[in-house]
């Protein structure tokens, strides 16, 4: 099997189990019966996994050189805890599992992001067109376990579970290139936020990712509770969103190439205006599902922004570090600040109020990357200018 379709499958298997699991999560907490708060403070579990074990782990990785073990080690117990999640609904049984998942998994898709932009590069038949496999994968689980959901209410748990054990083999395959380890990683945190674009997209993925987590975990009890219309809404507005997300990411090189990764993000930022205006203000199911067609642009292009510049910024033998520490601030924080927002409201309001919420988070995020984010890369490409003719 071939270095590219090994990584392709990786993705598929791991953004599918993502799909089967994340979006359904709030949904299969409810009927376990979780109130508002407690439904926030579960989910949040995730974000304190990449905050914590997220920059530590992708550390060792480089200081270690051996990336592929970490890797190994993560999707491995993370399989362990799927298949214990799968033994019973008592939400006593779920918390602990749920928080070893969140930690075990953290560093993972840090060390595959970097490692197949490393191995394959950017271009055509690199990162962006292997990525886009595994939103295909989220698509097929996500609208599946979407369709069964009423009928089977713990399809999520099952699904999840087989797809990480699946791929718990395949990274065991996965062949381990001999790295240097790094001895300076000791400072490899202070090191990397010495880099403005660096920090400036950090700061932007904090608010940006804080509006995906609300639709991630709270679009389908949106649509199911607060709307109370049928699940297939859900489904078909996962296949339309990431559906367009395939394309963008499929097209990520061209994209790179024509506008550069900083107009990328600014773009994907701004589409959430829109979009989440008018998933607060509907309640027609098909003018929703229209309306999460802007997720192809908000997270697709973003994305393919967002992993060029870290890939291309983050010093040294130090990309590990860099990815790990964009997930903690996206992933992490931005996903604990969207967790403890919908903890306040939530039991006080609806899910209405929290999509209105995610559109001031947008409104902040595009002025931060309009403010900062392009005016450091303009910065740096001066200076890499002025060293270059030096």
């Amino acid at each position: 099997m071939s270095p590219r379709i090994r990584l392709t499958l990786w993705y598929v298997l791991f953004l599918g189990a993502v799909g089967a699991f994340h979006p359904y999560l709030a949904v299969v907490l409810d009927d376990a019966g979780a109130s508002g708060r407690t439904k926030a403070a579960i989910l949040s579990l995730f974000p304190v996994g990449s905050i914590l074990a997220g920059p530590g782990l992708t550390w060792v990785a480089d200081r270690t050189g051996r990336s592929v073990r970490v890797l190994r080690i993560s999707i491995g117990v993370s399989a362990a805890m799927a298949l214990v999640l799968t033994a019973g609904l008592s939400l006593l049984w779920m918390v602990p599992c749920i928080a070893v998942l969140s930690f075990a998994r953290a560093p993972s898709t840090s060390i595959i992001d970097m490692l197949t932009a490393r191995r394959l590069g950017m271009g055509k038949a690199g990162y962006g067109s292997v990525r886009a496999w595994g939103s295909v994968g989220f698509i097929a689980s996500a609208a599946g376990v979407g369709l069964v959901l009423d009928s089977a209410p713990l399809a999520p748990l099952y699904v999840h579970a087989a797809l990480l054990v699946g791929l718990a083999l395949l990274t065991w395959n996965i062949p381990a290139q001999q790295e240097r380890p790094n001895s300076q990683s000791s400072a490899a945190i202070s090191e990397v936020l010495k880099r403005p674009v660096l920090v400036a997209l950090y700061g932007v993925g904090v608010l940006h990712q804080s509006t995906i987590s609300f639709y991630d975990h709270f679009y389908a009890l949106h649509v199911t509770r607060t709307l109370e219309l049928g699940s297939w809404v859900d489904s078909a507005s996962i296949v339309l969103g990431v559906g367009l997300e395939v394309l963008v990411l499929a097209r990520g090189h061209r994209l790179l190439s024509r506008f550069g990764p900083g107009w990328l993000i600014v773009v994907g930022v701004a589409s959430g205006l829109p979009r989440w205006l008018l998933t607060a203000s509907t309640a027609d199911p098909l003018l929703l599902i229209a309306t999460q067609s802007l997720h192809g642009i908000g997270f697709g292009a973003w994305w393919v922004g967002a992993i060029a510049l870290v890939d291309r910024h983050a010093p040294g033998r130090l990309r590990n570090s860099a990815q790990g520490l964009f997930m903690a601030f996206s992933h992490g924080l931005g996903t604990l600040f969207a967790m403890t927002a919908a903890g306040l409201l939530l039991d006080r309001s609806s899910t209405t109020t929290v999509f209105l919420s995610s559109a001031v988070f947008s409104t902040l995020a595009l002025v931060g990357a309009l403010a900062f984010l392009l005016p450091a890369l303009r910065r740096s490409d001066i200076v890499g200018a002025d060293e270059t003719s030096s």
